[in-house]
């Protein structure tokens, strides 16, 4: 039985490494991102326009 729980307390701390490598990408990702974009005045005139048509 003690066995089965450490495996069970393994596993969950296998997935939460895996959630937390996956945010920190996303988040790295999308710094990039805005390193290479300029920043918001082009994303803030998209949002009208796509508010106009709607």
């Amino acid at each position: 039985m003690f066995t089965g729980i450490l495996k069970m307390h393994t596993l969950q701390l296998l997935l939460v490494a895996f959630h937390v490598v996956h945010i920190l990408r996303l988040v790295h990702s999308f710094c990039v991102l805005r390193a290479r974009l300029p920043t918001a005045p082009r994303i803030k005139s998209r949002e009208l326009t796509t508010a106009q048509y709607h």
